[in-house]
């Protein structure tokens, strides 16, 4: 674990371009393009997005690839508005109703094809090549629609991800998909959200997944941010509020346990206020395999000894497997997260 302290100041906005290096290693099965999508618009299920995640981490066309994916939709999300973009297709999608007189026609023609429902095929050849480009365009424009209708599910969700982090009051839909947890209750309104700077360029930064493990390419760092709690007087301005104690520690897949805040002594106080405020330095994970980080927000101060106990008694509950690792036995709330070094 290194720490760096020369990252630019993190806007709160979470609307930040993803960006790294991607990972050394390579494998031989690739995942096909279309659970890549799935799984850029959060769509995949548990095990999918697991496995997707743990592919990625040591597979270099597949980073590649996920990097160009989210590079592609942010160059169209650009480019096209999708309102104006849905307006032109419901206009085209307006098809006069037909009249008495063509509903009794037994048999008519529709760009050069004859249509009936007397005797023969229901299909015939088109006269001549325009009749058949004609037909050829009605159904470009039907596969046209089918699309729309599919693609506007990831535009919903691409906008839920960009929803800012100080908007809600309580755990929504739009908290989960931005990578942020809030205390669950009403008496408090702490929120954690972690987030990986590119090595290349700091100013590139992705926001972590609450749930999949995020893969980290070589070089990059993450940051801690917190929002506080309130408190009773809910004004944002410093309450003690329900937890106004924090500790930050993280344990790999070899039982190596690492303070962080504080890296000495008892808990730190919680940064108070209604916006989100990103701890000092940044962090880089050094090593193989994966890595916990566990962020705990509590109303007593813990000593270094006591955390260090649970993340260990918690390791060997979950059979040295991280991704198993249960909540540590610490009163209070605690915030996880699960990476896996390149």
């Amino acid at each position: 674990m290194t720490r760096d302290s020369n990252l630019p100041n993190v806007p709160t906005d979470p609307t930040v371009p993803t960006g790294g290096s991607p990972p050394r290693r390579d494998t031989d099965v690739h995942v096909g393009d279309l659970k890549l999508r799935c799984f850029l618009a959060g769509e995949s299920n548990d095990a999918d997005r697991v496995r997707i995640a743990n592919h990625a981490a040591t597979c270099v066309t597949c980073t590649r690839r996920l990097d160009a994916l989210r590079d592609e939709q942010r160059a169209f999300e650009d480019r096209i508005s999708f309102d104006r973009f849905a307006a032109g297709v419901g206009r085209a999608a307006r098809v006069p109703a037909p009249t008495p007189g063509l509903a009794r026609t037994s048999a008519r023609t529709f760009a050069g094809v004859r249509i009936g429902t007397g005797a023969g095929h229901w299909w015939r050849r088109p006269a001549s090549t325009r009749s058949f480009v004609a037909v050829f365009s009605v159904g470009s424009l039907a596969a046209a629609l089918a699309l729309v209708v599919g693609v506007r599910p990831l535009f919903e969700s691409a906008r839920v991800r960009r929803e800012t982090i100080a908007e809600a009051d309580r755990i929504s839909n739009a908290d989960r998909a931005a990578g942020r947890n809030r205390v669950k209750g009403a008496a408090s309104d702490a929120a954690v959200l972690v987030r990986v700077a590119s090595a290349h360029d700091p100013s590139r930064q992705r926001t972590v997944a609450t749930e999949a493990p995020e893969p980290l390419a070589v070089g990059e760092r993450i940051r801690i941010g917190v929002q506080g709690d309130n408190g009773e007087g809910g004004d944002g301005a410093g309450g003690t509020g329900k937890y106004p104690f924090m500790f930050v520690i993280s344990i790999d897949d070899h039982g190596i346990v690492t303070p962080l805040y504080p890296q000495t002594g008892a808990s730190i106080p919680l940064p108070q206020g209604a916006k989100m405020q990103f701890l000092p330095d940044s962090l880089e994970l050094t090593g193989k395999g994966a890595e916990r980080l566990v962020v705990l927000l509590t109303q007593e101060p813990l000593q270094r000894e006591t955390v260090n106990r649970a993340v260990a008694t918690a390791f060997v509950q979950s059979g040295g497997d991280l991704h198993k690792l249960r909540k540590l036995a610490v009163v209070g709330e605690q915030f996880h997260r699960t990476f896996i070094k390149p």
